[in-house]
């Protein structure tokens, strides 16, 4: 116990100070270093952050460069295949989009037809001005000390003229109560008509796409018969070098070295040919479509779903064909034609509604007169009776019943001309398909025919000749077989088309549609 404190109070009393003033040096160790070190500090960090954010943008960019890649190979794949091409048609082709401005133009006469129900609103404003200069003269006796002997009669002058002005203003409207029916047979015939060219346009559009179809496959086939050719023309410079390195060893004759060498040049002259079609072929995609054709084109490995019977299919297209639909809507519109009363001979009852007003202001020299006002209405029924037309509406008459029969013969020909088409085009589908077989069993065979000629030629038994006519035939049998494929192909576009789904709908295009209804809202009862 020292001075009366225990002496375990205050060896724990020393253990405290020391333990605080312990932690005290250590903080401010810790405080000295900061300061200290402040600036290493702070330019590490910042080292530190700048690492990790550079890293994460490479893996950023990493990612996307991935992402890039992958949608540029979609893209590049989507723009060599045929559905672009389609697209591309329905959006650029210079005939669909004639079409649809011919289809705006001719549904305004739908807005010009439903004109005549509608009254029609006049308004007039008129402003006339007169001045009217008059001189009167008369006879007065001679004033006194005038110098005139007493008794002489003076003419006089006198000014009249008149000035006047006339403001009027007024309103006409005009409703027409009755026309024979002509009004309502040109609507009937407008809205026929209308549709009859929405059904061209379909047809059209058919027929636009069934040609970039049939071309798309026509560069495919000469794709693959251009890479045919190359790998002919490098089969066959190797072999004219090797029979010429036999010639100059006295093992071959000099007639083997020319048969090789013009061989080689009828290859080199149908590459050029292949080449031409080729470019020739690019140029017609081109124009149908509007877009840059690229060098490889991928070929559709499963064009269309044609697999149907020959009377379903005929059942399906004399509902369905674009040309039958076209010509059924058009004799419609023809019989509309037909069935719609001379406007120029019915009689036409107006209702008239008028109303004007005037101001008449005169004014002579030395006076001013009141103007004169008139404000006033009329409201008349007036009725027109055509009594002769010199023959005009008889011979309208008589061109649109010869125009329906022209129709309906156009008709029965589409009809015939239908049937016909998918007699031949499924015949022509199945025997591409037999074909599409022999061919590939046709190049089996020759690959053996070539290879079992080269073995005896290198043996001796065979001359260069053998190996020459060895590799020409495969080449036809390779050539038959791109023919082939492309005939099977071309004739699944043109049963599609004679049965009418060669449509963006049923090819599943992701291009616009153009709807003439749309455009029938937008300019629906528009003052222009």
């Amino acid at each position: 116990m020292c001075f009366g404190i225990p002496t375990q109070l205050i060896i724990k009393m020393y253990g405290f100070l020391f333990f605080v003033l312990s932690c005290g040096g250590v903080v401010f160790a810790a405080c000295v270093f900061l300061l200290m070190f402040e600036r290493f500090l702070l330019w590490f960090g910042l080292v530190i952050f700048a690492t990790s954010s550079f890293a994460l943008e490479q893996k950023k960019d990493t990612g996307s460069d991935r992402q890039t890649t992958g949608d540029k190979k979609k893209r590049v794949n989507n723009e060599n295949g045929l559905l672009f091409f389609l697209e591309s048609a329905m959006a650029n082709n210079k005939d669909i989009l004639i079409a649809q401005s011919e289809l705006k133009i001719s549904h305004e006469n739908y807005n010009l037809a439903v004109a005549s129900f509608k009254p029609t609103v006049e308004a007039n404003v008129g402003y006339d001005i007169g001045h009217d200069n008059r001189w009167n003269s008369t006879f007065v006796p001679a004033e006194e000390n005038s110098g005139y002997p007493k008794g002489t009669n003076m003419a006089k002058m006198r000014d009249t003229s008149e000035r006047s002005s006339v403001k009027k203003a007024g309103v006409i409207a005009k409703y027409n109560i009755f026309r024979g029916g002509a009004d309502n047979g040109a609507l009937e015939e407008t809205n026929a008509a209308i549709k009859a060219q929405w059904s061209e346009y379909e047809a059209l559009k058919q027929k636009v796409l069934c040609s970039v179809t049939t071309v798309y496959l026509e560069i495919c086939a000469k794709q693959e018969e251009i890479k045919h050719i190359k790998s002919l023309l490098d089969v066959r410079v190797d072999g004219m070098k090797m029979v010429t390195e036999k010639y100059n060893s006295g093992e071959e004759k000099y007639v083997s070295v020319m048969q090789a060498k013009a061989a080689c040049a009828e290859t080199e002259a149908q590459l050029a040919k292949a080449e031409a079609e080729d470019k020739a072929l690019r140029a017609q995609l081109k124009e149908l479509t509007g877009v840059l054709v690229p060098l490889h084109l991928i070929a559709p490995e499963k064009l269309f779903n044609t697999d149907m019977k020959e009377p379903q299919a005929i059942d399906l297209a004399l509902r369905q064909n674009p040309q039958i639909v076209a010509s059924t809507d058009k004799l419609r519109a023809a019989k509309e034609a037909v069935r719609k009363p001379n406007s120029s001979m019915c009689p036409s009852i107006d209702l008239i509604y008028k109303y004007d007003q005037s101001v008449d202001s005169a004014h002579k020299k030395g006076s001013n007169l009141d103007p004169r006002r008139h404000r006033g209405n009329a409201v008349g029924i007036s009725m027109t009776i055509p009594m002769y037309d010199g023959g005009v509406g008889r011979a309208k008459k008589r061109q649109a019943v010869e125009n329906v029969v022209k129709v309906a013969n156009e008709r029965k020909k589409a009809i015939e001309e239908t049937k016909a088409g998918v007699v031949k085009v499924w015949s022509e589908k199945q025997a591409a398909q037999q074909n599409l077989d022999s061919t590939k069993t046709a190049i089996e065979a020759r690959q053996l025919a070539l290879h079992d000629t080269e073995e005896e030629y290198k043996a001796g038994i065979k001359v260069m000749n053998d190996v020459l006519e060895a590799q020409q035939k495969l080449f036809e049998a390779q050539f038959a077989n791109v023919q082939a494929q492309k005939n099977y192909y071309v004739s699944q576009c043109n049963a599609l088309a004679l049965i009418g789904k060669m449509t963006p709908k049923d090819l599943k295009l992701k291009a616009q549609e153009f709807d003439y209804r749309e455009h029938s809202e937008k300019t629906k009862e528009k003052v222009v």
